[in-house]
């Protein structure tokens, strides 16, 4: 179990110069430099944690969803690509294994009560249709401007306020509510295309 010290955790800054050496750390992560993963530990543990309570309401099994993603981010470095901020994509691990740990747990309790859980959700034809629109809005969310994606990755998968990411990207609460409505707005759009 990788072992964090609360009292010494950093908050992660994000800035230009802070994700280039993100991702010359997470390059010698790679190389097999074990003081650069526990650094990033360090340093992304608060983000992976909070991402996953805010999906899970549970301390511990958030503990745990934040063990897993730096298990799976060592295990799967070499995946890693720096196209987004570091911070969004620890946030983004945390969230799919949320989220898969509460479909597990909701299979359970809809087997047990119901007899089985619904029989058309692992349908072959449904989870390409899934795949398919989660790629759709996916691709929508990289056309949004640089601003907008981290207003949106910022409240949506780290649950930050309006006011931690107006001090965090240095511009007013006003800008980040109206960047959030672009964003949102542009995103609504690809949902109301895909349904017609």
């Amino acid at each position: 179990m990788i072992q964090v010290n609360d009292g010494e955790r950093g908050k992660p800054l994000r800035n230009e110069r802070n994700e280039r050496n993100e991702a010359e750390r997470m390059a010698r992560v790679c190389a097999g430099d074990r003081e650069a993963f526990e650094a990033l530990v360090e340093a992304y543990w608060p983000v992976a944690r909070r991402t996953a309570y805010g999906i899970l309401r549970d301390a511990a099994l958030s503990e745990d969803v934040a063990q897993d993603c730096f298990a799976d981010l060592y295990l799967h470095r070499r995946r890693y690509r720096p196209r987004f901020s570091f911070q969004a994509y620890v946030a983004a691990i945390a969230r799919h294994k949320s989220i898969d740990l509460l479909r597990r747990r909701e299979g359970r309790r809809s087997s047990v009560f119901h007899g089985q859980a619904d029989p058309d959700a692992g349908s072959p034809e449904s989870a390409y249709i899934r795949a398919l629109y989660r790629h759709t809005l996916l691709a929508a969310v990289e056309r949004l401007p640089e601003g907008q994606r981290r207003m949106l990755a910022a409240y949506a998968i780290e649950g930050a306020s309006y006011r931690q990411i107006a001090e965090e990207l240095g511009v007013t609460v006003a800008q980040v509510k109206a960047g959030l409505h672009r964003a949102r707005r542009a995103l609504r759009r690809v949902k109301e295309e895909w349904e017609r």
